[in-house]
């Protein structure tokens, strides 16, 4: 090899392939979803009340799985009462 290939192999553009750009979409995308939501809430571009941060959902959600309200709860609900049962379907 000379040492005119060797320089322009190393300046040769990487191509990502489809199925990479697919997978790279497919985290990014979500992701992006939900950091522009956050700003948004955070901005208050968007009402709270019905539409509240990603991060404050999920501090919730830690929040009643410690407490075992969420759990408590989830077994209250009808479809908590079907699995108790036996009677969910798996089909």
């Amino acid at each position: 090899m000379s040492v005119q290939t060797i320089a322009n192999a190393a300046r040769a553009p990487t191509r990502m392939s489809a199925r990479a750009r697919d997978r790279l979409l497919n985290v990014a995308s979500p992701l992006a979803l939900l950091l522009v939501w956050e700003l948004c809430a955070r901005l208050h571009l968007i009402d709270t009340r019905f539409f509240p941060a990603p991060s404050s959902v999920m501090a919730t959600l830690i929040d009643m799985l410690r407490s075992g309200e969420l759990v408590t709860s989830s077994l209250a609900s009808p479809w908590g009462s079907t699995v108790r049962s036996g009677r969910c379907s798996t089909r």
